[in-house]
C-alpha cells in the first residue's frame, strides 16, 4: 500500500479544487432566494432571541455564523444580497479542503477526495441550515476516524474535538438528533461484546457542552435549550405526516443519485469482503449509518433534496475515497494510474474545465426545490422604480408568501388583511382558482412566483403605466 505522496504537490488536487469552486460561488447569485432562505435571512436580519421565533425545526447556529461572519466584514445583514447570503455557508463548506491537515489518507485518497469534494461542497451555496449542519457532521465523521489512526491515549482529544461539531450540529436542525441517534446504534450494533472505543465519553459531554451553547446563542438565550425538545417531539408528527401535511415528493432524480453514492459505497465495502469480513473494517459503523439513514428518509412522507446533503456529503468525503476509489486504483491501475487520476498529471487542464461546467449545474439544481421564479426580483425592482413608490402601500395576501419579505424589504407592506389593504396602491394577492380577481380601479398582472404558482399582482390604475413600462425594462 502506498503511502501518502511527500511534499507540497500532494496539495495540487485540493488547490485546483479550490480554484472551480470560486469560480462557481461567482454566480451563487443568479438564482432568487428560496423561500426558505428568505425565511433565514428575516430571522437573521431581524435579529430576535431564538426562543421568540418559533422556528418549528431550525436552531440557531446558521444565524450565529452569518451573524459573526457579517460582522467581520462589516456588512449589514438587513441589506445583504443573494450572493452574500449564501457565501457564508458556501465558506463554511469549503474547511473540508482542510480536511489532509488532520486526517491520513493514502496517495489514492487524495487524488479523488477533493474531487468528490467538488460535488458534495457545489450544492452547499444556499442559505439554509442544511449546509452547516452536513459540513458539521462531516467533520465530527472526520475527526472520529482520525482518533481510530493515532495514539489511543490522545484519542479522547480527537473524540472531544468530533463532539463539538457534532453539538453544532444539533443547533443546525433537530435532525441532527436522528443521525447521531442511528450512528450510536449502529456503532453498538457492529461492536456488540467489545469494549467501548477510548473517548467515548468524551465525545457526548463535548458534544452536549457544545449543543447547549450555540442552541442557547453562547448562554445569552438560556429558553432555547428546552425549546429545542419543544422541536424534537414536534418533528416526529410533521415528519411522520401526522401533525401536519408534510413536504411532498416533487423529484426522485435526487433520490436515485444518493442511491447510486451509496451504493457504490457499499460496493467498494463488498470487494474488501476477502480481508476485512463484515464488522471488522473501521467503516462498517459509519456505512451501516448511512444506509439506515437513507431508507428512514425514504419510508418518511416529509421529503426535500436537503435532507439528502449530509448523507451525500459523508459518502463523497468520507466513504467513497476510501472504500471504492483506493480499490480502483491500487488493484487496477498500480501506483502510476492512481497518480494519474489523483490529477498530477497534464490531464488536471482538461478535468478541470469540464468540472468548472458540471460544477454550475450541480450547484443549481442538485438540491432545488420549489424554486423561486426569476420574476419576482424582476417584478420588485419595477415596483422599486414606481414613482414615490416608498410612500405607497404594499398588501402582500397569501399562504406562503417568502421570498416576498426579502425582495420588497425597506417598503412599506402589510402582509394578510389589515385597515386599509383595499385601498393599497399595490397588492400582491395568491390566486385562488384561474380567474384574475375584480377590483374596480385595479388593473391585473400574473406573476410566477413558483413552478405552477400564479399569484395576482393588483396595480392602481394611475400606476399601471409606470409599472408595466418598468417591468419591460427589467426584461
Amino acid at each position: 500500500m502506498p503511502g501518502r505522496p511527500a511534499g507540497w504537490f500532494q496539495w495540487l488536487p485540493w488547490l485546483a479544487v479550490l480554484g472551480i469552486v470560486c469560480f462557481g460561488a461567482l454566480g451563487i447569485d443568479s438564482r432568487p432566494l428560496h423561500a426558505d432562505e428568505a425565511g433565514q435571512w428575516s430571522l437573521l436580519s431581524e435579529g430576535h432571541p431564538h426562543s421568540a421565533t418559533q422556528d418549528r425545526f431550525h436552531g440557531p447556529a446558521l444565524g450565529l455564523v452569518a451573524g459573526a461572519a457579517f460582522k467581520l466584514a462589516g456588512l449589514d445583514p438587513g441589506a445583504a444580497s443573494e450572493g452574500a447570503l449564501r457565501s457564508v455557508p458556501l465558506l463554511f463548506a469549503l474547511t473540508l479542503f482542510l480536511a489532509p491537515c488532520v486526517t491520513r489518507f493514502t496517495a489514492s485518497g487524495l487524488g479523488w477526495r477533493p474531487w468528490a469534494g467538488l460535488v458534495a461542497v457545489a450544492g452547499c451555496g444556499r442559505f439554509i441550515q442544511e449546509p452547516v449542519l452536513a459540513v458539521a457532521l462531516t467533520w465530527a465523521a472526520l475527526l472520529w476516524l482520525r482518533a481510530d489512526a493515532g495514539d489511543e491515549s490522545r484519542a479522547w482529544r480527537w473524540r472531544a474535538l468530533a463532539g463539538a461539531f457534532a453539538g453544532l450540529a444539533l443547533a443546525c436542525k433537530v435532525t441532527a438528533a436522528l443521525y447521531l441517534g442511528i450512528v450510536a446504534l449502529s456503532f453498538l450494533w457492529v461492536h456488540r461484546g467489545r469494549p467501548a472505543r477510548a473517548g467515548v465519553v468524551a465525545f457526548w459531554a463535548s458534544t452536549v457542552i457544545s449543543w447547549a451553547f450555540w442552541q442557547s446563542s453562547f448562554l445569552g438565550d438560556l429558553p432555547a435549550l428546552s425549546g429545542w425538545w419543544v422541536q424534537l417531539a414536534r418533528s416526529f408528527g410533521v415528519a411522520a405526516g401526522v401533525t401536519a401535511e408534510p413536504l411532498r415528493l416533487v423529484s426522485v432524480w435526487p433520490w436515485v443519485v444518493s442511491g447510486v453514492l451509496l451504493s457504490a459505497a457499499l460496493y467498494g465495502r463488498w470487494r474488501l469482503r476477502a480481508e476485512a469480513p463484515p464488522g471488522a473494517h473501521r467503516f462498517d459503523p459509519l456505512l451501516l449509518a448511512a444506509a439506515l439513514v437513507f431508507l428512514v428518509h425514504c419510508a418518511l412522507p416529509y421529503k426535500t433534496p436537503w435532507l439528502l446533503m449530509t448523507l451525500d456529503t459523508l459518502v463523497l468525503l468520507v466513504l467513497l475515497p476510501e472504500l471504492l476509489l483506493d480499490q480502483i486504483t491500487h488493484e487496477r491501475l498500480g501506483v502510476v494510474g492512481a497518480h494519474l487520476f489523483s490529477f498530477y498529471a497534464l490531464g488536471a487542464a482538461c478535468w478541470a474545465l469540464a468540472l468548472c461546467g458540471a460544477f454550475r449545474w450541480v450547484s443549481d439544481h442538485r438540491y432545488a426545490y420549489v424554486e423561486t421564479s426569476g420574476r419576482v426580483p424582476a417584478v420588485a425592482r419595477a415596483i422599486r422604480e414606481m414613482p414615490v413608490v416608498s410612500e405607497r402601500v404594499i398588501q402582500v395576501k397569501g399562504s406562503n408568501y417568502w421570498p416576498l419579505p426579502y425582495y420588497l424589504r425597506g417598503l412599506r407592506v402589510g402582509y394578510g388583511d389589515f385597515a386599509g389593504a383595499d385601498q393599497a396602491d399595490i397588492r400582491w394577492v395568491e390566486a385562488v382558482g384561474d380567474d384574475a380577481p375584480r377590483a374596480p380601479g385595479y388593473r391585473t398582472f400574473p406573476i410566477e412566483v413558483r413552478a405552477g404558482e400564479t399569484w395576482w399582482l393588483l396595480v392602481r390604475e394611475s400606476l399601471a403605466e409606470g409599472f408595466d413600462a418598468a417591468c419591460r425594462g427589467q426584461r
